[in-house]
């Protein structure tokens, strides 16, 4: 993983979390036993505070308005509602929680859908859980996180071309692209394990 500076992002909080404070989270994937899991093992982490879990992007939109949490770690492939609309209408409305995306795909346009809706950070699922804790504190410290394979694609240049806030109307438009596969869940079989070991 490795947090970079992207201009404009920080106009998406307005209060970045002070380093020390206690950090709320929100878990959202559609998976019961990989959200438990990754929430369990959350739960663990000084500083952290889970404060609520949703299933699909619609339920992640409504427990943001009830808990309020500083991040919201995003799954991208979810029924009903898909991690990317999700996280357009959450950011939609400030100051916003920051949002942090996870998949299992390293498709460049997949990243910048999900920047252009107003991700912070995109993570691939085979993150180890501690990569994926310390990428949620950078990320409500104002930092933007990314795993280091996304960095290898033209997605940097992509990155470091933004100079403003993105408009995410326009270019969601332009990005737009509808996923039909099932996101492989092999890596948060390790998670779960990890997440249950004493």
């Amino acid at each position: 993983m490795r947090t970079i500076d992207i201009p404009g992002m920080e106009q998406r909080r307005i209060d970045p979390v002070p380093e020390g404070s206690v950090i709320t989270v929100l878990v959202v994937d559609d998976v019961e036993v990989l959200r438990d899991a990754l929430a369990d093992f959350l739960c663990h982490m000084e500083g952290i505070v889970v404060v609520g879990m949703a299933a699909d992007g619609l339920e992640a939109i409504d427990r943001c308005r009830e808990v309020n949490p500083d991040v919201v770690v995003m799954d991208m492939r979810m029924p009903r509602l898909d991690g990317t609309a999700a996280t357009k209408e959450i950011t939609a409305s400030g100051p916003p929680p920051r949002v942090l995306m996870l998949s299992a795909y390293s498709d460049e346009s997949l990243v910048r859908q999900a920047l252009i809706a107003g991700a912070c950070g995109f993570l691939l699922k085979d993150a180890a859980p501690q990569e994926i804790a310390q990428a949620i504190i950078a990320t409500a410290q104002g930092r933007n996180c990314f795993s280091e394979e996304l960095l290898k694609l033209p997605i940097d240049q992509f990155l470091l071309s933004l100079d403003t806030p993105v408009d995410r109307g326009r270019a969601d438009e332009r990005e737009s692209r509808q996923i039909s596969d099932r996101e492989d869940q092999t890596s948060w079989d390790a998670l779960r394990f990890r997440a249950e070991s004493p």
